[in-house]
This record gives C-alpha cells, sequence and structure tokens, in this order.
C-alpha cells in the first residue's frame, strides 16, 4: 500500500508534462523562435502560445485540425492576422534597417485549388501584392522567385515553410523538404519585414486585392533567422516526398568546355570569393581563384577557370565563396581536338522563357531519357547542352536569370556544361552577357557570336540578332578554314531565328535563308543548322 501513492503521483507529473508541452513537442521547434500561434482555443484563436497575440481584421472561425488535438482556424477572402514580431533589424549588412533574416512556417489546407492564396504580406498597410503565394494551379511562389514544380493539392494539411536570408537565399520547404528555390532576392528589398519599433509587422494571409482565398490554419511559427535545411527536415510535416532542386546559389554551372579547360561559375551572394578546389580524385587538392561580377539586387555571379586539364578525363570539384561550400560534383573534359575514334554527344532545346515548371520538366526529361539509354555517369554520356536562346522573359530583367533558367538547369548543369546562342527575349542586355563566359570563343565583335571544338566537331553560335555583314564574314572565314583543316570533320550551327518556320513565321529572318544558309551550302562539312 505504501508503493500506490509514489505511483500515482508519478503518472500525474507525466501526464501534466504531457499536456504542457504538448504543442511545442509536437513541432520540435529549434531555437529563435519569436512567435508561434496553434488556434487550438476556439474561442481565443487569436492567442500566442510564443510571442504577441495576433490582431484580427476582418473574420475568422474555428475549424477541424489535423488531429482532435490539434485545432485550427478558417480565415477567408479580405480577412487576415496583423502580427506584431518584435524582430529588431538584421542580416549581414553593417547597418540593417530592416528584418533581412527569419524564418515562417505554417501548417495549411487548402479547400480547393483554383484560386489564388496569400500566405503573408510585409506591407503593414496591406496596399500592395502580398510576398508568398499558393498559385491557382496549385504551385507556391510569386513573379519574384518563380513557382514550385511541385503542386499542391485541395483538402490536405501541409507544412510550409520560408526561409529567407535576403541576399543569399529565399527557399520555400514543404513538410521539410526544399520545394523552390527563390533565389537571393534583394537585401533590404521588398521581402525584407518592418522591424521592431518601426511598424513591427507582418500580415498573414492577406493581400490587397482579392488573392486571399480561404484557407484552413492550424500552426504558425516566427523565427528571426533562416532555419537550416536539416532544421526545417526536423520540423517533418505530413510525409509528402517528391524531387527537390539543386540549391541554386551554389550550385555549380559550367561552361566554355575544351579539352583542357572549363569555367565554372555559381550565384552567392554573401560574399566576394571565387575559389574553385579540384582533383582528380574525390581528395580534390588544388586550388584556383576566380572572379565575381556584382550583377545588383544582391545577385553575385561568381567564375573560376580552370585551365591545364587533360582532355577526357574526370574531374572532381567543390565551390567556395566566403564560408559556403557547394557539394562535390564531377565534370569531363571534352576528347582532345581532333579525336574522331568516339561518338560526341549532345542536346539542343530551347525557348525555355517564362514557363519555368516546364523548363524544369524538360530537364529532368533529358537527364532521364539520357539514363535509360546510355546508362548513369550523365558527364560520360552527355559532352553538351546547347541552348538556341530565349533563356528569359525579359534580358534586362536580371531575377529572372536565376529563376527561368539556371535553376531549372541544376539537375544537369553541374555536371555537363551549356552553351547558348542569344535570343531575341535576351534584348541583347549586359546581364547576358555578364553570366556567359565566351570571351576566348568569341567572334569579330564580341561574345554575341562564337565557336569552340569538341573532338572533331566545330561547333558554331550565330547571333541571329545583331546579324550583320562582320559576321557573315566571321563566318566566312571560319567555315573555310575549317575546309582546310583535317581535326575538322563535322560542322554543326546554331542560331535563335528560321530562315523560314512553320511554327513561328514571325521570326521568319531574311539574314539566315538568304545569307547564312547559301553560304553553308557551299561547305561539305555543314552538317546540321538548329
Amino acid at each position: 500500500m505504501s508503493l500506490r501513492p509514489p505511483l500515482v503521483i508519478i503518472f500525474i507529473i507525466l501526464l501534466l508534462t504531457g499536456g504542457v508541452f504538448a504543442n511545442e513537442a509536437r513541432h520540435h521547434f529549434p531555437d529563435n523562435l519569436v512567435g508561434l500561434w496553434d488556434f487550438d482555443t476556439p474561442e481565443n484563436l487569436t492567442a500566442a502560445t510564443v510571442g504577441n497575440n495576433l490582431e484580427l481584421v476582418g473574420t475568422h472561425a474555428a475549424s477541424e485540425g489535423p488531429t482532435a488535438e490539434n485545432g485550427a482556424t478558417n480565415i477567408g477572402l479580405g480577412s487576415f492576422y496583423r502580427c506584431f514580431h518584435d524582430i529588431p533589424a538584421n542580416g549581414k549588412g553593417e547597418n540593417p534597417q530592416w528584418v533581412n533574416t527569419f524564418t515562417i512556417v505554417m501548417d495549411v489546407r487548402l479547400p480547393q485549388i483554383g484560386n489564388w492564396h496569400c500566405l503573408y504580406q510585409s506591407n503593414y498597410a496591406n496596399s500592395n501584392d502580398g510576398e508568398c503565394f499558393v498559385h491557382p494551379n496549385g504551385t507556391l511562389g510569386i513573379g519574384h522567385t518563380g513557382y514550385s514544380t511541385h503542386q499542391l493539392s485541395a483538402n490536405e494539411w501541409y507544412r510550409l515553410a520560408v526561409s529567407v536570408n535576403l541576399g543569399e537565399h529565399y527557399d520555400y520547404y514543404l513538410d521539410g523538404q526544399l520545394l523552390h528555390l527563390g533565389g537571393s532576392q534583394a537585401y533590404e528589398g521588398v521581402f525584407s519585414l518592418y522591424p521592431a519599433d518601426d511598424m513591427n509587422q507582418v500580415l498573414f494571409f492577406a493581400d490587397d486585392n482579392g488573392e486571399d482565398h480561404a484557407l484552413d490554419v492550424a500552426m504558425v511559427a516566427l523565427f528571426d533567422r533562416d532555419l537550416t535545411a536539416q532544421e526545417l527536415a526536423d520540423l517533418d510535416g505530413y510525409g509528402y516526398e517528391f524531387v527537390s532542386p539543386v540549391p541554386a546559389y551554389m550550385a555549380p554551372y559550367l561552361q566554355a568546355s575544351t579539352d583542357n579547360s572549363v569555367t565554372v561559375c555559381w550565384h552567392n551572394g554573401i560574399g566576394t570569393d571565387s575559389v574553385v578546389e579540384y582533383g582528380i580524385s574525390e581528395t580534390l587538392g588544388t586550388m584556383v581563384t576566380g572572379e565575381h561580377t556584382d550583377l545588383g539586387d544582391g545577385v553575385i555571379w561568381h567564375s573560376v577557370k580552370l585551365t591545364g586539364l587533360q582532355p577526357d578525363t574526370d574531374y572532381f570539384y567543390q565551390c567556395h565563396t566566403d564560408t559556403a561550400t557547394s557539394s562535390t560534383y564531377v565534370f569531363r573534359t571534352q576528347p582532345p581536338v581532333g579525336a574522331d575514334d568516339r561518338f560526341i554527344r549532345f542536346a539542343v532545346y530551347g525557348d525555355n522563357r517564362t514557363d519555368t515548371n516546364k523548363h524544369a520538366e524538360v530537364i529532368r526529361a533529358m537527364r532521364d531519357k539520357v539514363d535509360e539509354i546510355y546508362g548513369d555517369s550523365l558527364h560520360h554520356q552527355l559532352n553538351l547542352v546547347m541552348n538556341v536562346g530565349d533563356i528569359v522573359t525579359d534580358g534586362r530583367v536580371l531575377s529572372q536569370y536565376p529563376n527561368e533558367y539556371f535553376n531549372p538547369l541544376s539537375p544537369i548543369s553541374h555536371q555537363v556544361p551549356v552553351m547558348v546562342s542569344i535570343g531575341n527575349h535576351e534584348e541583347e542586355a549586359t546581364h547576358f552577357y555578364d553570366y556567359m563566359k565566351y570571351q576566348d570563343m568569341q567572334g569579330f565583335i564580341g561574345e554575341g557570336y562564337y565557336s569552340f571544338p569538341i573532338g572533331s566537331v566545330l561547333m558554331i553560335a550565330l547571333n541571329s540578332n545583331v546579324r550583320g555583314d562582320d559576321q557573315l564574314a566571321w563566318l566566312e572565314n571560319l567555315l573555310e578554314s575549317s575546309d582546310q583543316d583535317p581535326e575538322v570533320q563535322w560542322i554543326f550551327i546554331f542560331t535563335h531565328h528560321p530562315g523560314r518556320s512553320e511554327v513561328w513565321p514571325d521570326g521568319n529572318t531574311a539574314w539566315v535563308q538568304d545569307q547564312v544558309i547559301p553560304l553553308l551550302t557551299q561547305y561539305e562539312k555543314v552538317e546540321l543548322l538548329t
């Protein structure tokens, strides 16, 4: 009998401990949590578990949550929560004026797909568009960042998160998995939050013009730093799985590959160091420093040219910018110039602009088809990816390059070099030429047109925007010298505009049809115009 009271007491203590910490244990929150709202109390849905109570604008109602113990709120069109977050100005700048680093995590359920749903708004007056949306097609994002490839479904619970370190990354997560890379985005820019002592607000589920249709919310958590990928993975979710993109801000882009060199490029806005460590094994061992280009809006493009390489050889490498380091990747140098004892295999595509989901789908299909037909080790099976232009909607808009071009390419571009024959949508913009490193291959006037060898194949990229007699003279000289060169057996030409096309008649270009094509027909080694 004397043992019973301690046993009863122990049982009660365990029960109370479970009740007091149920919400926190359910989410396993990391450090720097500054706000938590779990919507478990129907009579007081705006109550905070951590931080300040929310302020309701409009109406809401208690709704059924993911489990019987986990309640939710339903907040509809025109209604939202005003959050006073108390986060001071932060970020990597010396004197930040805004909140540039934060993470928002929320559990949501969409009653239907087909409407816009806004997740948060950085403008305290709610006088412009929100900052994060579920598109009517179920993808997550906004125009500045592009949209995810994976689509959400109606009446399913998801744990969505956005991890923000402006100038470095703006990344979306779903159920602890990387969903979409939003690029670096501008430091102290549109995605920054008002800091403590200066409006000090972020609005949940608010939009200025009706793109905030009803949804159910079971939890919102706010952190004053950008949670890591591992921390977000530890937060878990509701069990959905999908293929995550490669982090673009340290995802290498290979270009200008030869039998003894390659240029390695990547985005990272946290610093100006541009270093590649490489070697013929994963121990690496050789370090080369390159250069960086500050493109503006917190976007820094790093490029390192590796030289003195051996032909037809695998090289392992890592990219370094200050404290950031990429994964270890591998590429293969091109076969020796003139070599005619092997296959040269390349993929051609173009006009990937605007539709980022379709571009990503094409790249994944390209990779999978090469694996299916030829086997894995993509860098052994594919010498080159050639893009015939229109890589972005408007070449003058910097944010489109990561979103529309580099991010979707990332499953391939870290191991197979990519080259571009410039399109009209690139607008001959400075951004294009800052990104592309064709100086050592260029024609008479600039990098707009160029040539390079792969084994016994000569690849020629024309610029059908500028056209002109100088370019024709360069082309003719190149064809003439190649005709006499025994190391050249095949010539392939790429240009954006067609001479004649049923699919794109507005693009039909007399310069191509009446001057380029007649010139090409004079040389037997010319086999292809794409």
